[in-house]
């Protein structure tokens, strides 16, 4: 698991590293939880030497095992009632747009792909149904989950000459930092 050095200390004469680990966590519901304690196997030497083809080899390796405290854990749930629009993302997201073309004649296809990148629960998220979009018909909408990101291709048929955009689509997330509900 990647580590962060968070500090270093003297303790005993000896050099000794806070490591700091990053865990993400996604209680499925409210209320208590308890964390199971995180532990931490490592090797370490006090004696080295060097050698020509191998570099540097401990000459007192050693393991050892080292292990935190369980802990309690409360789950707040969501604020009621969610806005409209909300599907179940929570988290810290971006939302960008792309469209398979800039120009479409009336009764053809059109693909707009909404990517949603960052910090959360998108692979749990419920799919975004279709949209009322003004000016076009909704084929459908796919759903994926690649690389940290959740797409949404919508195939919409323009209905009429003269539109020059495609209405917003509201993607409705909540926010654990700012503890409220956020329209990307």
């Amino acid at each position: 698991v990647p580590f962060v050095v968070e500090a270093e200390r003297q303790q005993d004469g000896r050099k000794l590293a806070v490591l700091q680990l990053r865990c993400r966590c996604l209680p499925p519901a409210p209320g208590g939880s308890l964390v199971a304690p995180v532990q931490v196997h490592y090797a370490f030497a006090e004696r080295f030497q060097e050698d020509f083809l191998r570099g540097r080899e401990p000459l007192d390796r050693q393991e050892g095992t080292i292990a935190s405290a369980a802990r309690s854990l409360r789950v707040l749930g969501l604020p009621k009632p969610a806005p409209k629009g909300f599907h179940g993302a929570v988290g810290a997201f971006e939302l960008a747009t792309r469209a398979s073309s800039a120009a479409v004649a009336v009764g053809g296809n059109l693909v707009v792909q909404l990517a949603v990148r960052g910090e959360g629960n998108l692979d749990r998220m419920a799919p975004l149904p279709p949209p009322s979009l003004s000016g076009f018909h909704v084929l459908g909408v796919a759903s994926s989950f690649r690389d940290g990101e959740r797409r949404f291709d919508l195939d919409l048929v323009p209905l009429r000459e003269g539109l020059t955009e495609v209405p917003s689509v509201p993607f409705v997330v909540f926010s654990p930092q700012s503890g409220r509900y956020e329209t990307l």
